[in-house]
Order: structure tokens, then sequence, then C-alpha cells
């Protein structure tokens, strides 16, 4: 298992746009997921999960991934969240 905490630097936090990127790069793997923040957890496989987690600019969240491509997995969401949510 292998986890990291994130600071959320988009202006509009994990809201529409940025948060469909999370879903969109999460669901590339095969590995479990969570996501963890202060108050809430739930599946960034999961566009309603990630949306009812309320995530706002300057928050801290926590990304776990456990399976067989979790490396691969987490590389590609460091860099999401590195490049503030750019394409």
């Amino acid at each position: 298992m292998i986890k990291k905490e994130f600071v959320v630097t988009v202006e509009q936090g994990l809201h529409a746009r940025p948060a469909s990127l999370l879903v969109r790069t999460c669901r590339k793997w095969e590995c479990s997921m969570t996501l963890n923040t202060m108050e809430k957890q739930g599946n960034p496989k999961s566009i309603l999960e990630v949306l009812s987690c309320g995530v706002k600019c300057g928050d801290k969240v926590t990304i776990a991934v456990e399976g067989k491509d979790e490396e691969e997995a987490m590389k590609s969401i460091e860099a999401l969240f590195k490049g503030n949510f750019q394409e």
C-alpha cells in the first residue's frame, strides 16, 4: 500500500473539472484506492464520492492505493496534483 498526502491548489478545489480529471486518472488503474479528507472518505474512482468530500483549495487530502499497479497509479495521481490538474 502507498499513501501520499497532497494539498489541493486548484482555486475551485476538487469541483467539476478537477474532480473529473482525478476520477478519469484513477479509473485507468486496477488497484483499490481511497481518498481521505479530515472529515470524509471516498473512492476517487467515483465522481459522486469525490464531489461529496467537498475538498476546497488549501485542503489536505490523503490518497491510498493498493494493488498490483499501485506504483504507476500513484505516479499518475501525483503528476495530476503537481501539474495543478492541467491536462
